[in-house]
């Protein structure tokens, strides 16, 4: 690996952890859970652990899941999640939570399955598709 390489790599890690922090992209976009440590990055979301498994079983037609400290992110992946992010991008799939909210939490096994139907339940556009 050259050391354009590593450096672009390191550079593009640092950026992707410093929008982790931003304000609503600090929590999960589809839980809420504290400190999300993956993201979807095709639909430009932070996620948590729990929910990117449920991600990566929708399918990678519709997202694509990668985690913020263990894989390399390229410039166009970054590029969209500072694009999008959670704020803008609940705005866009769940405007309203007050009726539509994430399910409360509940037992592992059961809280998994009412989050994955919540998160399906979710119109699923990609940036692709003009969003």
């Amino acid at each position: 690996m050259s050391l354009q390489n590593k450096h672009t790599r390191e550079r593009n890690q640092k950026i992707v952890m410093e929008l982790a922090l931003l304000p609503g992209n600090n929590i999960c976009a589809d839980c809420k859970a504290r400190m999300p440590r993956w993201s979807s990055y095709s639909l430009g979301i932070f996620i948590c652990v729990n929910c990117a498994s449920i991600h990566r079983k929708i399918g990678t037609h519709i997202t694509k899941v990668k985690s913020l400290t263990m894989d390399d992110w390229t410039k166009e992946q970054v590029e969209v999640v500072k694009n999008m992010g959670n704020v803008k991008s609940n705005a866009i799939y769940n405007p309203n939570e007050i009726r539509n909210p994430p399910p409360p939490n509940l037992e592992d096994s059961e809280r998994d399955s009412e989050i994955e139907q919540y998160i399906r339940g979710e119109p699923i556009m990609t940036l692709e598709h003009g969003v």
